[in-house]
C-alpha cells in the first residue's frame, strides 16, 4: 500500500487547436474575429497581438460565448485512486479509456491510502481491513469471474486512463469542486488543481476568462458525489427492485415499430440491415423515452456513466452508505457462490462500513473516509432511455445485454427487455447487438442464433 499522493498523476499528452507555433488563444480570437468580417485567416492571425486576444478573450467569454471554451480540447493522462474514475470520467463531452477492474487482478500493492488516514489512528485498522477485503476477493477471483469478485475491492483500488477534455467541461468541473467542495475528496481537488495549471500554461487567456465568470456556462451533469434523489416518486425506501414508467409514448409508435420490423424480415444483405437499423433508430428516437429506476453496484455504475448520451441522475455515495449503515443486507452486490464465502464477504463488507463509521465519529471527513467502502455498495439512480438507447444496436439496450457486458449490469438491461416486450415491442427489435444479424465481438456466442440461424465461424471471420 502507498500513500495516495505518491501515486497522484496528471500527464498532459497534447492539446487543440495548435497552428504555426501558435495556440488556441491566438487561433480562437482569430476565429471569433473573422465572425464580423471577410479576411484570409492567415492574416488575420499575424495581426492578432497579446493585447487584442486578452480583450477578445475576456469580452467574448463574459458574454457568455461557450464555443471558445467548447473549442479547446485537452489530452490528459490520470492516475489516481478508483475515486478519480468515477468523478473525471462522469462527463459527457468527453472521452475516455480507463483501466478495467473486469480485466485486472489487483493486490494488496494496488491500494492507496488518503492522507488523512494515514496520518491518523486509523492507519492500522485501514491496512487491515483493506487487506482484508483483498483476501477474500483473491478466493473470489479463482472461483467466479473477476466481474464479480471486484464487488470486493475498495474505492482506494489504483486507477489510470486516457482522458479527452473539452475546456469548458474543465471550468464546469473547477467551478462544480469549488460549490461543493466538502462534498468531494481531497483527490479530485488536487487532480483539478493539476489539470488547471496545464489549462492556464497552453490556454491562458482563455481559461482565465472562463474562470473568471461568476456564472457557469458548462452543461450540468450529476455525478456520485453530489448526486440528489430525494424528491424521487420511482426510488422507494424499502425497496430495491427496478421500476419502470413509459413516460412518453407518440401514437404512430408502434405503426413505426412493425414497419421495420417487416422491413428488416426482408432484408438479407448484413450491410443493407446495418443502415436500416439506422434510418429506423433515426425515426424513432423521439419518439419514446422510458424512464427507469434502480440500484446497482459502485463497480456496474462505472459502466452506466459511460452511456454519456443518456441522461441518468444518481444518489450520492454518502446517502448510499447511510442506508447501509442501517443494517440492509440487500444494499450490497452479493455474488452467486457458496454460503461459507457468502458469510465471509458479508462480514468483510461490514467490517469496512463499521470502520467508515468509527472513522467519521472521530474526525475523519466524510469524503476520505469513503476510500474504505467496497465497489459492491449499491446506489441508486434513474435513466431515462429514449428510441437510441432502447433500439440502436449500440446504444444502451444492445451493448449492454451483450454477453460480455458485467453480469450484473446484463441482468439489470434484461429486465428492462422483458418490460419493453410486455408493452408490445417485439424482442429481435430489443436484443444486444447481434440484432444486426453479426456478431462484432472477437468470439461469437450462441445468442447469434436467435437473430441469424446460419452464423458461423466462417461468417464471424468475415467481419
Amino acid at each position: 500500500m502507498k500513500p495516495l499522493s505518491k501515486h497522484l498523476k496528471v500527464k498532459l499528452l497534447d492539446y487543440s487547436p495548435k497552428y504555426n507555433n501558435l495556440g488556441p488563444d491566438a487561433i480562437l480570437a482569430t476565429s471569433g474575429l473573422l465572425t464580423t468580417k471577410l479576411e484570409d485567416f492567415d492574416e488575420a492571425l499575424n495581426k492578432c497581438d497579446e493585447k487584442f486576444i486578452k480583450i477578445f478573450h475576456r469580452e467574448s467569454t463574459r458574454r457568455g460565448h461557450a464555443s471558445l471554451t467548447t473549442s479547446v480540447n485537452f489530452y490528459f493522462w490520470i492516475e489516481g485512486s478508483k475515486i478519480s474514475d468515477f468523478y473525471f470520467s462522469s462527463f459527457p463531452f468527453g472521452s475516455y479509456i480507463i483501466s478495467s477492474t473486469r480485466r485486472i487482478v489487483f493486490n494488496e500493492d494496488s491500494i492507496l491510502i488518503p492522507e488523512e488516514i494515514l496520518n491518523s489512528e486509523f492507519r492500522e485498522d485501514y491496512e487491515k481491513v483493506c487487506k482484508e477485503l483483498l483476501s477474500t476477493y483473491q478466493k473470489l477471483t479463482k472461483i467466479t469471474t473477476v466481474d464479480n469478485a471486484r464487488k470486493l475491492l475498495p474505492l482506494s483500488i489504483i486507477s489510470n486512463g486516457f482522458f479527452n477534455f473539452t475546456l469548458q467541461t474543465i471550468i464546469g468541473s473547477i467551478k462544480e469542486i469549488e460549490r461543493n467542495s466538502e462534498k468531494y475528496p481531497n483527490e479530485i481537488k488536487s487532480i483539478s488543481e493539476m489539470i488547471k495549471e496545464e489549462c492556464l500554461k497552453e490556454a491562458r487567456e482563455v481559461t482565465n476568462a472562463g474562470l473568471e465568470l461568476f456564472y457557469d456556462t458548462s452543461f450540468d451533469k450529476q455525478n456520485i458525489f453530489n448526486g440528489e434523489l430525494e424528491n424521487s416518486d420511482y426510488v422507494d425506501e424499502n425497496d430495491d427492485s427496478t421500476r419502470f414508467e413509459t413516460i412518453y409514448m407518440r401514437k404512430k409508435f408502434f405503426d413505426k415499430i412493425q414497419e421495420f420490423k417487416e422491413m428488416l424480415e426482408n432484408l438479407k444483405d448484413i450491410k443493407e440491415i446495418a443502415e436500416g437499423w439506422k434510418v429506423f433508430v433515426k425515426r424513432i428516437r423521439e419518439d419514446v423515452i422510458f424512464r427507469v429506476a434502480s440500484s446497482m453496484s459502485l463497480a456496474c455504475i462505472t459502466d452506466l456513466k459511460r452511456h454519456r448520451t443518456m441522461k441518468q441522475k444518481f444518489e450520492n455515495i454518502y446517502d448510499a452508505i447511510d442506508r447501509a449503515l442501517l443494517g440492509s443486507r440487500d444494499n450490497f452486490f452479493f455474488p452467486p457462490v457458496e454460503k461459507e464465502l457468502l458469510d465471509e464477504i458479508e462480514e468483510k463488507y461490514n467490517k469496512s462500513l463499521d470502520l467508515y463509521q468509527k472513522m467519521i465519529n472521530n474526525g475523519i471527513s466524510k469524503a476520505e473516509a469513503i476510500y474504505i467502502i467496497p465497489l459492491g455498495l449499491k446506489l441508486r439512480f434513474e435513466i431515462f432511455l429514449d428510441g437510441y438507447h432502447i433500439f440502436d444496436p449500440f446504444g444502451f439496450i444492445g451493448v449492454r445485454s451483450c454477453t460480455t457486458a458485467s453480469n450484473e449490469l446484463d441482468t439489470f438491461v434484461n429486465l428492462i427487455i422483458n418490460e419493453l416486450c410486455d408493452e408490445g415491442i417485439p424482442y429481435e427489435l430489443l436484443g444486444p447487438k447481434c440484432k444486426l444479424r453479426l456478431c462484432p465481438e472477437k468470439k461469437f456466442c450462441s445468442i447469434i442464433k436467435r437473430f441469424n440461424a446460419n452464423y458461423n465461424e466462417e461468417l464471424h471471420n468475415k467481419f
